[in-house]
């Protein structure tokens, strides 16, 4: 892995001497006049849009490459991630979480080319598999970061905001007329002595027919984190990713796509004797996540007659499936009793949908409005069994804490927008089916030794409605305001419930199915401000979000059942707030955003559980990023120092669990234009090696815990970048 990085290193620095000459690099310092395609679900520019939206383009992750959702959303105000580890029978490994404004777990929806990810999973404190690992960054032409509710256009989950991604397309890399392109990228980093490498290959095969492949290789170690010595993991990952897009246009004002992707990651890790919970003696974690999706999606674009009723349409049908292997082996004395055993813990879903979109202009009492209009449907089945293989007497047992399930979806959407003077207004509806299908397999039923309630089959509706007003103070600026409605339904894995155990010396413990959850629901309101010139970007908003029935998983009832073991319950807890205020701005001395400049984002945010009248927990500390920077005439290369403050959370006075300090750290980047077809990137991250916490990671984490180090972010690291075109 040394020698990797080495070359790379070196690579850099000794081409970053060439002559830097005749380069029109592709830098995109113009981020309000990104192109987003979530918030309306129809193109318009960042500026434009009347909400927080953050788009990250393909030449965003050429010049910054990110190996992770984590480092994705570094930058981006009121934005985090949740980083787990196995301890004992409970949490798993990795990076499964997304906290969007206070908003986490199934309150945040993830697209792909408008399809669904799968659903995540989450038992409890003891389970949590997200859908961070079910993306390679190597296939995507961009990330879109939608915050705040966007149910009136996505749909159930979208409470939080929506995470939209959109795959590579063949004319991506043929340009000027080329028959073939490839292009090769590396990043190479010691924070995990981690390895990502890509080949693309696009073609145009015809006149009519072209196509891009793509293959991704990913190996990494454990995390080179400040972890106090002993405490640190022996781990190693490793991926082989595929993607592949074959496109043929029909005519030019239309085209058929096929897509097709295949992730394959594998995660293992032998807990030290240190990280070892009492009594482990071994705890060894294998985790295996697979995704594949087949889609197929027809385009049209009116460019000929504007009286059609279609200006565009697009129809897209896909199938997808997905496989999480949680599973781990140990060795250890449970309640006087020698165990060794090897338990399999897997997440099967199938699903297949489809979805259409249609945009019509229309003129109405002499004004120019543009409807967006569709529908979408999905139905997943979803399956999660437990079982465990007793590795003494080679006997097996299987188990089901929530039963095999069906989630059927349907929504129908109408939005209209339209400007009048210097005003534009926009206003979106939508109507939702949600139908959850649960059935009770003997397994399930057997998990619960009769004991427990059956599963039960759920269904909700659904109109969720938004409207936005922005008014454009000039050519380059605008201020807005928008209030939107939020929805979610339980979760399947929240509705119904069959666990129980028995625990020496404290009694036993059981779960029930609660048919009536009712579904989540949110008011949002944001103002804000946009501007962009020729010398800077600067955007402001401020919101207040309110938010009834909030589900909280797995709680105590106060009863007990007939044999006195305690009952708990997913159950609707009440009302919560969440509101804040974000800044992000970049001004630059030179002329077309080159020269000197500097920038800053911050994110402000304060939550609380009007029920207990306690600060939420979920809600991002302060954060703040100021970074100075210079890029050279004609963008042939770049640097850029960074400064990132947190601050410390805001919690209850009778919060228990460990709390982080707020911290400082310093990173410095750099990029380099080597030729039309070569850009390196080299890049120092935690400058003066800084041991410090995100809070989200370590939010269940006891103070008196000695093993509080491990959960630490990497201390001092080095990551190097090639990409090259031919």
């Amino acid at each position: 892995m040394k020698s990797y990085f080495t070359t790379a290193v070196g690579f850099g620095i000794l081409s970053a001497l060439q002559s830097f000459t005749a380069v029109n690099a592709q830098v995109q310092q113009n981020d309000l006049l990104k192109i987003t395609v979530t918030g309306t679900r129809s193109e318009e520019t960042v500026k434009d849009y009347a909400g927080s939206v953050d788009v990250i383009t393909k030449d965003d992750l050429k010049y910054k490459p990110k190996s992770d959702l984590r480092e994705v959303f570094d930058e981006i105000p009121g934005i985090t991630t949740f980083s787990g580890a196995r301890r004992g029978v409970r949490g798993l490994p990795g990076l499964n979480n997304i906290n969007i404004r206070g908003m986490e777990g199934d309150r945040n929806l993830f697209v792909i080319d408008g399809i669904r990810l799968p659903d995540r999973y989450e038992y409890g404190s003891y389970y949590n598999i997200g859908r961070t690992q079910y993306v390679d960054f190597t296939f995507l032409k961009s990330i879109e970061i939608l915050k705040g509710s966007s149910s009136s256009l996505w749909g159930p989950d979208a409470l939080g905001g929506v995470v939209s991604y959109r795959t590579l397309e063949p004319q991506d890399f043929l340009i000027d007329g080329d028959d073939v392109a490839f292009e090769i990228s590396s990043v190479v980093s010691n924070k995990d002595s981690g390895l990502v490498s890509s080949l693309k290959v696009a073609n145009q095969l015809s006149p009519k027919l072209s196509s891009v492949i793509a293959y991704t290789y990913e190996t990494a170690g454990d995390l080179n984190t400040k972890a106090k010595s002993g405490y640190k993991n022996d781990s190693s990952s490793y991926a082989n990713n595929y993607f592949a897009n074959i496109v043929y246009d029909i005519n030019e004002e239309s085209q058929i796509s096929l897509k097709a992707e295949d992730i394959n990651r594998s995660f293992e890790t032998s807990d030290s004797p240190s990280n070892l919970p009492r009594n482990y003696s071994k705890l060894d974690s294998y985790t295996d996540t697979n995704r594949t999706r087949l889609s197929v999606n027809y385009d049209y674009q009116n460019l000929k007659d504007f009286d059609k009723l279609f200006d565009a349409f697009s129809l897209t049908a896909y199938t997808q499936s997905s496989r999480v292997d949680d599973d781990y082996s140990r060795t250890a004395t449970v309640f006087g009793r020698p165990r060794k055993e090897y338990r399999d813990h897997n997440l099967i879903t199938n699903s297949n949908g489809a979805n259409a979109k249609v945009t019509t202009p229309l003129l109405l009492g002499g004004v120019d409005h543009l409807l967006t209009w569709g529908i979408d449907y999905s139905n997943i089945d979803m399956s999660r069994t437990r079982t465990v293989n007793n590795l003494f007497n080679g006997t097996s047992s299987q188990t089901k804490e929530t039963p095999d399930s069906t989630v059927t979806r349907l929504g129908i959407y109408l939005q209209d927008s339209f400007a009048l003077g210097n005003f534009d207004l926009l206003g979106s509806l939508r109507f939702d089916d949600y139908q959850v299908d649960a059935e009770n397999d003997p397994i399930y039923v057997a998990t619960g030794n009769g004991n427990t309630s059956f599963a039960v089959d759920q269904s909700h509706q659904s109109i969720t409605p938004k409207i936005s007003i922005a008014y454009n103070l000039d050519d380059d600026s605008n201020v807005y305001f928008s209030y939107s409605r939020g929805f979610r339904p339980g979760a399947w894995y929240e509705i119904n419930s069959s666990y129980e155990n028995f625990y020496r010396g404290f009694g036993g413990v059981t779960t029930e199915s609660n048919p009536d959850l009712k579904p989540e629901k949110s008011n949002n309101f944001e103002i804000g401000y946009k501007s962009n010139s020729d010398k800077y970007d600067l955007s402001a908003a401020a919101y207040y979000n309110t938010y009834d029935d909030f589900i909280e998983s797995l709680v105590s009832t106060g009863r007990v059942d007939s044999r006195g073991w305690a009952i708990s319950k997913t159950l609707n807890r009440g009302e919560a707030r969440i509101y804040g205020f974000e800044l992000a701005g970049k001004y630059f001395w030179g002329t077309d955003k080159t020269g000197f400049n500097v920038g800053n984002s911050l994110s402000y945010s304060v939550g609380d559980d009007l029920v207990s009248d306690k600060p939420l927990e979920s809600v991002v500390p302060f954060t703040n990023r100021f970074t100075v920077g210079y890029l050279a005439p004609n963008e042939v290369w770049s640097a850029s120092l960074g400064i990132t403050t947190v601050g410390k959370p805001r919690l209850s006075d009778s919060y228990s669990n460990f709390i982080p300090d707020g911290f400082t750290t310093f990173d410095a980047t750099s990029s380099w234009n080597i030729s039309d077809n070569f850009v390196a990137t080299l890049g120092m991250y935690n400058i003066f090696d800084k041991r410090y916490y995100n809070f989200q990671d370590v939010r269940s984490v006891s103070k008196t815990d000695d093993q509080v180090s491990r959960f630490s972010q990497p201390g001092r690291s080095v990551q190097a970048s090639f990409t090259f075109k031919f």
